[in-house]
């Protein structure tokens, strides 16, 4: 993030979620600026204890991470001078509010909901070009802010991965869609025991690689139940922020990609950014009560670009030749890719501008780019990827989705293995 302010140059922001409370530390000056943080506490310790208490601990604990003093005799330092070696100029809360009366920091501090929070924040990036896509995928609700037909629209539908995922599996013969994105065979109850327990318990950050899956498996079926009609209606590609609890606490983001592709099955040309951190929701509130302040945001530097996809789309079948692509790395040979349907090809190619050149068969093409001829059927694209490469997806539109079988669990283990796991972020 470039230069934000040299008037206010911390903010303190608490994002008060429905099943965890955010502390952050927004550090600007003239040369970059530092978020630190996150400190997470369960909202509902907020419920049963003194929030006061709670919020003093969660600062104390930021104050320590960030080694910048910000609290002194059991209040918090607020001054507007920007050259202290202590203290904060702004205090952000954003929802939360059946806390305020019980925080003693609530009258200096500005207010937003979540949901405005996240809007200012697409706005903003919109305006800078950064992206037209932000999609929250948090506990209680999923969140689309998105452009379309040279407007922006948002959608927020009350299904998440916490309390509300029990939504999911109320739906007709939703525990059978859930199992088909798994790698493992598992019973139905079982399925829908570990769900229930979720809900119950979702500031619990799962762990073992079963639980991780099912994790993904419950924000694959989200997004394919919540996802507006007109979301891919141009069907030429997004640049999408990614953020919510389920996709920022994810160890492989490589996988996140993978979901997006499965649950919202892009056309186009794609580009995936992941809220790592959480702070979407904070930075949001920023920009909403402190408009004036941010200049410019640099979207890779808080929202690191992870893949770039490119979907081939066309009428073909599994195995059938789709034709090359040819991968120009800015050098004098080219790689190329022979393109076979139903798979998917991962280039490792970290964050690089690269020059594709497509020669597909009859039946195949991809949306927004035009053949360079009707005659030899090629196109040539410029792609910037992302830490973890660039995905070529050959799986065709609409996805054909794996079978509740060895079969299917088969698929899904090819589908994974494909795009290199191995490596964390």
């Amino acid at each position: 993030m470039k230069e934000i302010t040299n008037a206010a140059q911390f903010f303190l922001i608490v994002d008060f979620g429905s099943t965890v409370v955010h502390f952050f530390l927004l550090n600007c000056n003239s040369q970059n600026t530092i978020v630190h943080g996150p400190v997470e506490i369960p909202t509902r310790y907020f419920r049963k204890s003194d929030p006061n208490v709670l919020f003093f601990q969660g600062v104390s604990a930021l104050e320590q991470s960030a080694k910048r003093k910000l609290i002194a005799k059991d209040i918090l330092i607020v001054s507007q001078e920007t050259n202290r070696s202590s203290g904060v100029q702004r205090v952000v809360l954003i929802s939360g509010e059946e806390f305020y009366p019980q925080l003693s920091v609530s009258e200096i501090a500005l207010k937003a909901t979540q949901e405005e929070s996240l809007e200012a924040l697409f706005s903003h990036l919109s305006t800078l070009q950064y992206c037209n896509s932000l999609l929250d995928i948090g506990s209680s609700a999923t969140r689309y802010f998105y452009e379309g037909n040279g407007q922006n629209k948002k959608l927020i539908a009350p299904i998440g991965t916490g309390a509300s995922a029990l939504y999911v599996l109320r739906q007709d013969a939703q525990s059978d869609l859930l199992l088909r994105w798994l790698t493992f065979e598992m019973e139905i109850v079982l399925l829908e025991n570990v769900i229930a327990n979720k809900s119950v318990t979702p500031y619990i950050i799962p762990y073992l690689e079963h639980d991780l899956e099912i994790e993904l498996a419950l924000v694959r079926e989200i997004l394919r139940t919540t996802i507006p009609a007109d979301y891919d209606e141009e069907r030429a590609g997004r640049n999408v922020v990614l953020s919510g609890a389920a996709i920022s606490r994810y160890p492989n983001p490589n996988l996140i990609g993978l979901t997006y592709l499965d649950g919202v099955e892009p056309e186009g040309v794609n580009e995936i950014y992941i809220d790592t951190a959480q702070f979407a929701t904070s930075l949001g509130g920023v920009i909403k009560r402190y408009p004036e302040l941010v200049k410019d945001v640099t979207l890779s530097e808080i929202f690191p670009h992870i893949l770039t996809t490119v979907t081939v789309s066309g009428t073909f079948h599994e195995g059938e030749s789709l034709g090359q692509a040819f991968i120009n790395f800015g050098f004098d040979d080219n790689q190329e890719i022979k393109l076979e349907a139903g798979n998917i090809y991962h280039i490792p190619s970290a964050a690089q501008t690269l020059t594709l050149e497509f020669s597909f068969t009859h039946n195949a093409f991809i949306r927004g780019c035009p053949f360079e001829s009707d005659a030899n059927k090629s196109v040539i694209k410029k792609i910037k990827t992302g830490k973890r490469g660039l995905i070529i997806d050959t799986r065709g539109r609409p996805l054909p989705l794996p079978r509740l079988s060895a079969e299917g669990r088969e698929r899904m283990r090819s589908w994974i293995h494909a795009l290199d796991l191995s490596n964390s972020l």
